[in-house]
């Protein structure tokens, strides 16, 4: 891919994800592009639709919270930490997600969920080293502590602040020795 190429695509995936996280996944695209200066066709030509622009800032996203892990490896605050930047990712997915049946959903964030599960083991791991969790926990129980995260807050992308840090607090009580 040409730099030029590469620096708009970038660009469009930082901005959507800036917008997404503010407004939710359904903002009007001409948004994004407006914030970006970039026309309808460099968005088109790189991502085909909209959906495929919210799969790459989904993986944009995915792709910052392993280099949070990376960067706060030897952190006891790494779970905690953790359970929140993935629980928010997921909660302000979970409407667009909701959009398709479960076999695209599948295929759209397989890569994902197989990355996530490997991202998953790693913190669990940690944790379990630092002794701030029990041993029998392993990362497809922070799989599930994620599930329980959506279930116990909206599912609208703007949830309560509160109700959310709550429902983190509620959950890692049970798992974590804090």
């Amino acid at each position: 891919m040409r730099s030029d190429a590469r620096l708009h695509r970038e660009t469009l995936i930082a901005a959507a994800a800036r917008i997404f996280e503010r407004d939710g996944y359904d903002v009007p695209l001409k948004v994004v592009l407006d914030e970006t200066g970039l026309g309808r066709g460099t968005l088109y030509r790189h991502f085909g639709d909209r959906r495929g622009l919210i799969v790459a800032v989904m993986e944009h996203e995915h792709e910052k919270l392993a280099a949070f892990v990376d960067e706060h490896a030897e952190s006891p605050n790494l779970l905690i930490e953790f359970v929140r930047r993935q629980g928010r990712l997921s909660i302000l997915a979970l409407p667009f997600l909701r959009s398709f049946d479960r076999q695209e959903v599948l295929k759209l964030v397989a890569p994902l969920s197989a990355s996530a599960d490997i991202l998953n083991a790693r913190v669990m791991d940690q944790a379990k080293r630092m002794g701030i969790v029990d041993a029998r926990f392993d990362g497809s129980d922070l799989r599930l502590i994620n599930r329980m995260l959506i279930a116990a807050t909206s599912v609208d992308s703007r949830q309560d602040e509160g109700l959310f840090e709550r429902a983190v607090r509620i959950v890692l009580t049970g798992v974590a020795r804090l």
